[in-house]
């Protein structure tokens, strides 16, 4: 069984949000998120590896990416809407 790799916890979400990679922008729904990364659904994935910018809005109230580099403002966004937020069950623990 892998080992939990994850170091922050991930908080559940529904956002909207535009995935601006090497094809152009993609239309995607964040559905949880945390400050190491996220898990995001579109109609398109991008390829193991690639980077990508992510817009997305996180307001008062499937893929996996790994945040390689993030402004601190915008790591501190996501750090506190993950804190006050329910909390996505680890999907690595018994696979």
């Amino acid at each position: 069984m892998p080992a939990n790799r994850r170091c922050t916890p991930r908080c559940l979400c529904d956002l909207e949000a535009k995935v601006l990679g090497p094809r152009g922008a993609l239309r995607a729904v964040v559905e949880n998120l945390s400050a190491g990364g996220l898990l995001f659904t579109g109609k398109e994935t991008l390829a193991a590896g690639q980077s990508a910018d992510f817009e997305f809005t996180i307001s008062g109230a499937s893929m996996g990416l790994k945040f390689t580099r993030l402004e601190p403002t915008s790591l501190a966004v996501i750090q506190a809407f993950a804190e006050r937020s329910p909390k996505a069950p680890d999907l690595t623990e018994g696979t």
